[in-house]
């Protein structure tokens, strides 16, 4: 398994200290371990939790769905080839030609400062509406803003929602009952949508004021986003790959074959975009030893042939794998930088 580079400067550093010093630095860094590794645990797991909301909000959208509400799902991260986090799905009505981009909360300790960052991911998006229009293939002209949290964050977003002057609408995605639905703003039925928080669509706000209602379950279309934990997308990734290297009797793969599968998870994202994720998710895989590169001396990442080295990966094992792999890294890598301030404290002093 390589040896990421943090730990490997902090092995090196390691030789020219006498033992207590030594002794002191295997005490930090197995502190330094437990901390990490809750801190990857629970940002993996509130990324899941997101993945569920986003989930249950493009269910009712697919192509092939009972819910007749006349918009589709286009596709996840919208805004990722510039770089940028904005909103996590686009839908798009092509008949009245209504875009509606939504950002899904599954934790929220602020309101007002969510409320706040989607007001500056509004005004991004006011100034990129070409990029929407790229993506759809079609002309839009109006474009509406969906905040989707979970039911106990309902009263303090609603409270939030109501003191800034947007037409945002707000939806409750109650996972336990696979149900989504609007949370009107304001229930003054002569106002007008942006002032009660409803949509333009007088159609698209009765359904989801009645509530829609997953039947069967809630499936997921997205298994993970371009912009998800890398933890989670090489869980996925590779857990499918394994399982297509076992279906088809081989033992290595090529780069190629994890663009293919990237392409199959990441709906109408486009081949930059889908290699920038394929690049990421298998430079990872290695960093963390459940890859291994069997042309070292090939530089083409093409003509490269990679494998496996986990027995039976699966999703858990491969996760557990990234947690430990991933908190060494950061534990080594504070080490190092806290030794290397220490010296420089020390230089400093010696010669004032």
């Amino acid at each position: 398994m390589p040896e990421l580079d943090s730990c490997k400067q902090l092995k090196e550093l390691k030789k020219t200290l006498p033992e207590k010093e030594k002794s002191e630095i295997d005490k930090a860094f197995d502190e330094l371990m437990v901390r990490e590794k809750g801190r990857i645990e629970t940002n993996i797991n509130i990324d899941l939790n997101h993945l569920v909301l986003v989930n249950l909000c493009i269910n009712p959208f697919t192509k092939n769905s009972k819910i007749k509400s006349g918009y589709l799902f286009i596709r996840t991260d919208p805004f990722f080839s510039t770089g940028s986090k904005i909103f996590d799905l686009l839908l798009y009505n092509p008949d009245s030609k209504i875009a509606i981009l939504i950002e899904c909360k599954s934790s929220i300790s602020d309101p007002s400062r969510e409320v706040n960052e989607v007001l500056l991911k509004i005004k991004q998006v006011q100034l990129n509406k070409d990029l929407l229009e790229n993506i759809v293939g079609d002309s839009i002209n109006e474009v509406e803003f969906v905040i989707c949290v979970s039911p106990e964050y309902i009263v303090g977003m609603r409270e939030a929602i109501r003191k800034v002057n947007e037409h945002i609408c707000l939806w409750s995605a109650n996972v336990v009952e696979n149900k989504i639905f609007l949370i009107p703003s304001n229930e003054d039925r002569s106002k007008a949508p942006w002032e009660r928080g409803t949509h333009r669509d007088g159609n698209l706000t009765q359904i989801l004021v009645n509530a829609i209602k997953m039947e069967g379950g809630s499936v997921r279309i997205q298994p993970f986003m371009a912009t998800s934990n890398m933890g989670l997308i090489v869980s996925e990734l590779f857990t499918r790959l394994a399982f297509e290297l076992m279906r088809t009797g081989t033992s290595q793969f090529s780069f190629k074959d994890v663009l293919t599968l990237i392409e199959r998870s990441l709906l109408n994202h486009g081949s930059d975009e889908v290699e920038k994720v394929a690049r990421s998710s298998l430079e990872v895989a290695y960093q963390i030893g459940i890859v291994s590169d069997d042309t070292p001396h090939e530089n083409d990442i093409f003509k490269k042939k990679f494998s496996l080295t986990m027995r039976r990966p699966h999703g858990q094992r491969i996760i557990e794998k990234y947690i430990s792999e991933k908190a060494k890294d950061n534990a080594c890598r504070q080490l190092v930088e806290k030794f290397r301030e220490t010296q420089r404290k020390l230089f400093n002093y010696s010669i004032s």
